[in-house]
């Protein structure tokens, strides 16, 4: 194969390296329900707002760093 041939997947599907993979990421999101997303969204969410509720009780002299 030369330089600018694309390499084939390997086992486990993925193709090597990192050519290609924000394309790739970008049509299997697309790819996913509307209803996916916003689940995804929701949980997001929840999630950042426990860790702005952990980051904040914690305040500016938090020793364990």
């Amino acid at each position: 194969m030369s330089g600018s041939d694309p390499k084939p997947p390997d086992a486990s599907g993925w193709d090597p390296g990192f050519d290609g993979h924000a394309e790739a990421q970008r049509r299997r999101i697309a790819a996913l329900p509307l209803w996916l997303k916003i689940e995804w969204l929701e949980e997001t969410q929840r999630l950042l707002a426990r860790m702005h509720r952990v980051d904040s009780s914690e305040g500016p002299d938090d020793s364990s760093l």
